[in-house]
């Protein structure tokens, strides 16, 4: 029973820091949790915006679309405030907004989603390359 409970408690812990997952949601990276939750997961689609940004307000639909029908494929959905998170939208080189990278394990492996902002052209995308073997491309 005590063993029970840590483990409910670790579950609940970790639910409650929001770890990221392919959950169906987009979640949010900070400089706090960015860099390990890069390297946590194989692959994760990341949007760096700007809070004032017109053509990322307007996204907003299409990426909460995107996080729920990408949950099939196992990859996480999230995103950056680059203006909150400047540190991290620097060392990624973002210089317009929305910026959307695929991360394969590593902040310093990445590629620059330049598609269509649709939700059905970026899944498409997000396939591509979860089924390719080809990710040393990245760099």
């Amino acid at each position: 029973p005590a063993l029970l409970a840590v483990l409910s408690l670790a579950a609940l812990f970790g639910l409650a820091c929001g770890e990221l997952q392919a959950d169906g949601k987009v979640h949010d990276l900070t400089t706090g949790s960015f860099e390990a939750e890069i390297k946590r997961h194989s692959l994760v689609f990341v949007e760096f915006y700007a809070p004032w940004c017109g053509h990322c307000k307007k996204l907003i639909p299409e990426w909460d679309e995107l996080a729920k029908v990408s949950k099939d494929v196992g990859i996480p959905i999230a995103k950056v405030d680059a203006i909150a998170e400047k540190t991290i939208s620097q060392s990624q080189g973002v210089e317009s907004f929305p910026t959307f990278k695929l991360f394969a394990g590593d902040p310093k492996v990445a590629k620059k989603y330049q598609g269509q902002r649709t939700s059905p052209k970026m899944l498409a995308w997000l396939k591509v390359w979860r089924g390719a073997e080809v990710l040393h491309t990245f760099c």
